[in-house]
């Protein structure tokens, strides 16, 4: 009070009210602390607690603190509801420079930019495109090519095609690997040889033909299958399938298939020396496997979900004439390719090597794989090119809304070059395509079936459209041969999976060149044989070509009272291969007689070939035995 009182009013009104210029000095002075002497009213609770910035609210927090019976649906409608923070501060970590094309750093807050290099930044790059009708920049695309005929009037028999394949090479390297690896392992040597590796090969596919549901009822006495069982006992069997090895030492590289990659590269060194067809195609397939290893890839809209990835590049027959095991970084993928193509655009260029230049082979795949610089790369190598595309992959191009159309729209772009095409089809869902050769073309009408209308209605379809489903189909049908009488191998063990899955492959792939080659023959379908026994033929030559038959009777003797069992009666001939081996063959005599199985013989004989369990005539002017021996 007695400071107020030596103050006069004009000094009272001097504090209470201050003019405008001294409010901004006053708050300097309050900030600073400069004047102590200076008594200004401070700032209240309320002005405090309403300066300070809204405080951050813990999603997590809130979410431990909800009720257990909150449902999720709710809870999620509240975290919309959390208003966002007020007041937040710069990111001080973030980085204050961008980055050109070149690589040069550049500090935004800088005026001036100090570079002789172009301002352009990373940006994706855009192609420009015309709406007008697609002529295609090849003067021709008729294909200049032609599959060699097969130089042999009669074709050979099942197992010489399949030892285009798999040789007695294979054979001999897989013996000596099994043998060193369960001497390693085990300290007992299995002592297997080439012959009954063959036959272990053999066995396995004929349990891919037979299919039963286990193992070991080839060889019980309820369901026993005499091919398999006088071939190998079922221990044998056990034994040398789990001591199976191609390569025990392993090789100073990084391939991860190392263990099965002399079979892999001995099949595909016959895929190489095919005669290549006009349309081809390039897809890709699964191993079936679910057990521990890092190459094995999951699908999800695949039938086989898990299993190893290959890449296949197969003709519309199902030929296959190249393949790729998916390794993921250690694919051995020529890196200038896959940064100029990427990693896809790089497994098409190099899968495509089979291909001759500037022949027009027709290439087909779909959307995996296909893009604009990889269609330019085909251009170039003369070879045309089709496949489904994603609409991120057309660099900019400028799309309708098709879907709004009705069923059968079609719409053409083509690039400003004119060297490739993109072509929008409306059916049930909007179907992209693009191409280097084909475009809408001449358009035709498939009958399709309508939702809607309860009926078939007639689509419009574009030319490219027609020739991919016709092409695109060849890997799809070696996966499907493969499943018919694919070998199944219950087992922990990926090097049995991908080593008998190639096995498959060249059981198929030589019935397929056998069939072109029938064709080039003109021989009839009826002569020829079907899967099944073709299948069958080249295990049964593999069970028995070049071995002489080992008579030798298990157990105890019969009793001399026991009536015999009745034989059934049974016109089978021995196959070629089994039949021209020159071993094993020794005529004895039965107890009844049968007719002659030579061709154009028709007399009855006593004597039978032990090995090929046939009646053969044996006498003086005429002997059958020799002559159905002879090649």
């Amino acid at each position: 009070m007695a400071i107020f009182e030596a103050l006069g009013d004009g000094d009272l009104s001097e504090l209470s009210g201050l003019s405008d210029s001294d409010e901004d000095d006053d708050e300097s002075t309050l900030s600073t602390g400069r004047k102590s002497d200076a008594l200004v009213p401070g700032p209240s609770k309320k002005d405090l607690k309403s300066s300070r910035p809204a405080p951050r609210v813990c999603l997590r927090k809130q979410e431990k603190a909800r009720p257990k019976h909150q449902p999720k649906k709710q809870r999620q409608n509240i975290q919309k509801r959390v208003a966002k923070p007020v007041d937040i501060e710069p990111d001080t970590d973030r980085s204050t420079t961008e980055e050109y094309a070149d690589g040069e750093e550049v500090d935004k807050n800088a005026d001036v930019v100090k570079t002789d290099r172009p301002k352009t930044f990373c940006k994706k790059k855009e192609q420009r495109w015309h709406q007008k009708q697609f002529r295609t920049s090849f003067s021709d695309t008729v294909w200049q090519g032609s599959v060699a005929a097969p130089s042999q009037v009669e074709l050979p028999s099942p197992f010489e095609y399949f030892k285009r394949y798999i040789d007695t090479d294979m054979y001999d390297l897989a013996a000596e690997q099994t043998n060193l690896y369960s001497l390693r392992e085990s300290g007992h040597n299995v002592s297997t040889t080439s012959t009954e590796i063959r036959q272990l090969f053999a066995l396995h596919i004929l349990i891919g033909v037979l299919k039963f549901p286990r193992l070991r009822m080839y060889w019980s006495d309820a369901t026993r299958i005499p091919i398999i069982a006088n071939t190998m006992s079922v221990n044998r069997f056990m034994k040398l399938r789990t001591n199976l090895h191609v390569v025990v030492e392993k090789p100073a590289t990084d391939d991860r298939l190392w263990k099965v990659r002399p079979v892999i590269e001995r099949v595909m060194k016959r895929c190489h020396e095919l005669d290549v067809e006009e349309n081809v195609c390039i897809d890709e397939q699964m191993v079936p496997f679910k057990g521990q290893l890092d190459i094995k890839q999951y699908m999800q809209n695949k039938p086989c979900k898990w299993g190893v990835k290959v890449f296949l590049l197969c003709g519309s027959s199902g030929l296959v004439y190249d393949g790729m095991v998916y390794q993921g970084k250690t694919n051995h993928l020529n890196e200038e390719l896959v940064g100029t193509y990427g990693v896809t655009g790089a497994i098409v260029v190099q899968l495509s090597q089979r291909l001759a230049s500037q022949v027009h082979h027709k290439l087909y795949a779909d959307n995996y794989f296909t893009s604009l610089p990889v269609i330019r790369y085909f251009t170039a190598q003369g070879i045309c090119y089709a496949g489904t595309v994603l609409q991120n992959r057309l660099m900019g191009c400028p799309l309708s809304a098709i879907n709004k159309k009705e069923r059968g729209a079609i719409e053409e772009i083509v690039t400003v070059e004119g060297d490739i095409v993109v072509t929008q089809w409306m059916n049930n869902r909007s179907v992209l395509m693009a191409s280097n050769f084909v475009g809408k073309g001449s358009a035709s009408q498939v009958r399709h079936w309508s939702k809607t209308q309860k009926d078939y209605i007639q689509v419009n379809r574009p030319e490219v459209i027609k020739l991919y489903n016709a092409s695109m189909g060849g890997v799809d049908k070696m996966d499907f041969l493969i499943q018919l009488y694919r070998i199944f191998i219950r087992s922990r063990k990926w090097t049995l999976r991908v080593l008998f899955r190639f096995v498959t492959v060249a059981v198929n792939n030589s019935w397929l060149e056998y069939q072109r080659d029938a064709d080039m023959l003109r021989v009839s379908k009826k002569k020829r044989h079907d899967l099944y026994s073709w299948t069958y033929n080249i295990a049964e030559a593999m069970c028995k070509a070049g071995l002489s038959v080992q008579q030798c009777k298990r157990g105890r003797p019969s009793h001399s009272g026991q009536i015999p069992a009745k034989k059934q009666k049974c016109d089978a001939r021995p196959i070629s291969d089994v039949r021209h081996d020159d071993t094993g063959h020794w005529p004895e005599i039965g107890d009844v007689q049968q007719r002659c199985k030579n061709p154009g013989c028709e007399l009855r004989s006593k004597f039978y070939c032990v090995k090929c369990n046939v009646h053969l005539c044996i006498k003086q002017d005429t002997n059958c035995f020799t002559t159905f021996h002879t090649k």
